[in-house]
């Protein structure tokens, strides 16, 4: 997205025709990739299909957790086209399950191509949001590079032909975001905890709430939190829970070394303790060194993040809380796939925008450039097309050598990492941006929606 000071000079007819040339060549090249991906093909069954065959199962009176592969010859007469295609499992909590009960009243085609239709839109809104709050200055010909950027960000591909719950994820986060921003902590920790009802990870930013003294957020996500289940419950019964529980989430860690794990977990599982089937062979086989390493990592992130919160004393200083908290949470997370990417709007708008002098910049550019292209572009520029595409089509390539993993398939890991630390050279700001601290039970006897409006308009009736 082009951003602007209000002291910056207007882009010049060149420059914007250049931008306009590129927009038109990516929309061509790209847009018709784009509409495909809202719709799959009928014999295509992605993430989705989790949700989907468990509300065809829910349907048929059978249990919502039940093999996935089974339910889709038992539903659809057909199998898995390529391995990897579909887990054993429904992975997505039951909360998740129970939002998308409905779709499983239509075809798989048409049920991912209405749920893309509902939540792309979010994606949209949730860009225009951070936009705002940032203070971003758009002009009209701004159209132009935000189309480029768009059309070449290919998590939002990945996140369409899967049908993930990131959209939606990002629009709450982001909704959490800019409640309190505004000074309405009760309703951001509803949306936060809507999140992590939905996926479990998102609670990992409670923390931005519980160090930086949001006691209230913490309340109102927990009963958010404990609301969605109770109505998952009521519609799917306590046998689900008890299935998703015992056997779904412990059987998950056959995928935390997989070459797709982008987060901490996955790199220093995959330099360590590869599972097998993973075909990756390890710089040392130390289990142990990869458990200690894996923890480590999260609770450096979880402490790098408490003491950005607790310290945060202005509205400029919680954005940076808040972004570093958001790349954190990706990180930390046991699994972090390339359509996790879209849940970085707002860390990515905040460093693009605060975050001048050029060296810096030129780091800030490269991990971009890493996030927005398909992993396995680099896979094939540097190991191969062959190696890039078996992957690609669920076959086993050649193992993984070390020098590989570490040189190739963590370059994302290292692109993230990039932007944590980016996020944390973000200028805090202070007193003097006019923002003061927005916290529970500072003892003056006004609530924090009432001082931080006060600040921004003035006392009532002024």
């Amino acid at each position: 997205m082009t951003i602007m000071s209000p002291d910056q000079p207007s882009w010049g007819p060149v420059r914007i025709a250049i931008w306009a040339l590129a927009a038109v060549a990516v929309s061509v090249w790209l847009g018709p990739k784009l509409v495909r991906h809202f719709r799959p093909p009928e014999d295509r069954f992605m993430d989705f299909s989790q949700e989907w065959l468990s509300a065809k199962n829910y349907w048929a009176g059978t249990p919502v957790y039940a093999n996935q592969t089974e339910a889709l010859f038992r539903h659809t007469g057909q199998t898995p086209k390529r391995a990897g295609d579909m887990l054993p499992w429904n992975a997505h909590p039951p909360a998740a399950t129970a939002l998308t009960l409905p779709f499983g009243k239509l075809s798989y085609p048409d049920a991912l191509q209405l749920w893309n239709l509902l939540t792309f839109p979010l994606f949209l809104v949730s860009v225009g949001l951070v936009l705002r709050e940032l203070g971003t200055h758009l002009r009209l010909w701004s159209v132009f590079p935000a189309i480029v950027l768009l059309l070449l960000f290919d998590p939002l591909y990945q996140q369409l032909a899967q049908g993930q719950l990131n959209f939606l994820l990002l629009f709450l986060i982001t909704l959490a975001w800019v409640a309190d921003r505004h000074g309405r902590i009760g309703w951001a920790g509803v949306a936060l905890g809507l999140a992590a009802g939905l996926k479990l990870y998102p609670a990992f930013l409670f923390a931005y709430f519980l160090f930086g003294g949001r006691r209230r957020a913490l309340l109102t996500g927990g009963i958010a939190f404990f609301a969605v289940n109770g109505l998952a419950l009521a519609l799917l019964g306590i046998a689900e829970f008890q299935t998703y529980i015992r056997e779904v989430v412990p059987s998950l860690s056959n995928y935390r070394s997989s070459w797709e794990n982008l987060s901490v977990t996955g790199f220093w599982l995959r330099i360590f303790d590869p599972q097998p089937h993973e075909h990756v062979i390890p710089l040392v086989a130390k289990p142990l060194v990869a458990k200690v390493l894996v923890f480590a990592s999260q609770v450096v992130i979880t402490m790098v993040v408490a003491w950005r919160a607790w310290s945060a004393k202005s509205v400029a200083a919680r954005d940076g809380a808040f972004a570093t908290a958001v790349a954190g949470m990706v990180l930390v997370s046991p699994i972090a796939w390339t359509h996790y990417f879209v849940l970085l709007v707002m860390p990515i708008g905040l460093v693009w925008q605060r975050l001048r002098d050029r060296p810096i910049r030129w780091v800030m550019v490269t991990a971009f450039v890493i996030l927005w292209l398909p992993g396995h572009y680099i896979v094939a520029l540097t190991l191969g097309y062959e190696q890039a595409f078996a992957r690609l089509q669920g076959r086993v390539p050649e193992p993984l050598t070390p020098g590989a993993n570490l040189a190739v398939i963590s370059l994302a890991t290292y692109a993230l990492v990039a932007l944590f630390v980016l996020v944390l050279l973000v200028p805090a700001g202070g007193d003097e941006d006019g923002d003061e601290p927005v916290r529970d039970g500072d003892g003056t006897g006004e609530s924090d929606e009432e001082r931080l409006n006060r600040r921004l308009f003035g006392p009532p009736g002024g």
